[in-house]
């Protein structure tokens, strides 16, 4: 009897050890959008922090889609994304149609801030770290607007290294740029709305105030980073110590898709 009790907290401890972080890279879409990581099979978000005070009552909830930070009465009328089977594709993208799609609805009344939390830890710091996502831009302001980026926190309310997008003087077309943890300053060529485009966004952290973060757009699919030229670079101080979560937002007059969504410290898992 006492070897089997034994043996059945051996087991136990297994599987407890085999859900902690931090996770195998790379996280592909098979990750991402498991049943246990959205909210169904139409809504991304899984669990939602109704404030970014975490303890015993209030848990990390790793490996998942949550509503990002404090929410405000304004929020109230907001709602999670939406998803849908994945159709977009460019090149020979290894997760081209695959998985699901996160749709950005630009007749949404208010902001909402939607993460994946990777780790309430420091598992994921002083290296290079890359996310590669399609993107399908349907609609956007002349504002600016960030979409997409790494975020210091678990909780979401540090976002570094911001996917921004905001429309072309030339009709039917609209460029992308990266801001540290504001909007972009330098912006791409013009690209054309309804088209799928791969982007690749790659982020230093660090406690000693090197970061730096830098967008690829369109790179070759199985080439190598020294190949590229990044559109944008962009650094801060201290300001990224580590990579937490996923940030997405959905806002007003923003229309689009995210797919393919793949993270790693390998330009090479990302770029296949």
């Amino acid at each position: 009897m006492k070897k089997s009790i034994t043996i059945l907290m051996f087991c136990m401890a297994t599987l407890i050890a085999s859900a902690q972080y931090p996770q195998k890279l790379p996280i592909d879409y098979k990750t991402f959008f498991t049943v246990g990581a959205v909210g169904s099979e139409l809504s991304l978000e899984k669990g939602e922090y109704t404030n970014t005070t975490q303890d015993d009552t209030n848990p990390i909830k790793e490996n998942q889609w949550n509503r990002n930070g404090k929410i405000n009465p304004a929020d109230a009328p907001t709602v999670s994304p939406v998803l849908e089977p994945c159709k977009l594709s460019y090149s020979t993208y290894v997760d081209n149609n695959a998985g699901k799609a996160i749709i950005l609805n630009p007749e949404t009344t208010a902001v909402r801030a939607s993460i994946y939390s990777l780790t309430s830890s420091s598992d994921y710091s002083d290296e290079e770290f890359y996310l590669g996502a399609l993107v399908n831009i349907s609609k956007a302001s002349n504002s600016g607007d960030q979409f997409l980026s790494f975020d210091g926190n678990y909780t979401g309310n540090q976002q570094r290294g911001r996917i921004c997008v905001k429309t072309s003087e030339n009709k039917g077309f609209y460029n992308l740029g990266l801001g540290w943890k504001e909007t972009a300053t330098t912006w791409s060529a013009d690209l054309p709305f309804g088209t799928t485009i791969f982007v690749v966004v790659k982020v230093t952290p660090s406690a000693k105030g090197a970061e730096s973060a830098s967008l690829f757009i369109n790179p070759k699919i199985g080439g190598k980073e020294s190949g590229e030229t990044a559109i944008a670079s962009v650094s801060g101080n201290a300001d990224l110590k580590r990579i937490r979560s996923i940030y997405i937002r959905q806002r007003p007059n923003l229309g689009g898709k995210i797919a393919g969504l793949r993270f790693s410290n390998r330009w090479e898992d990302v770029v296949k």
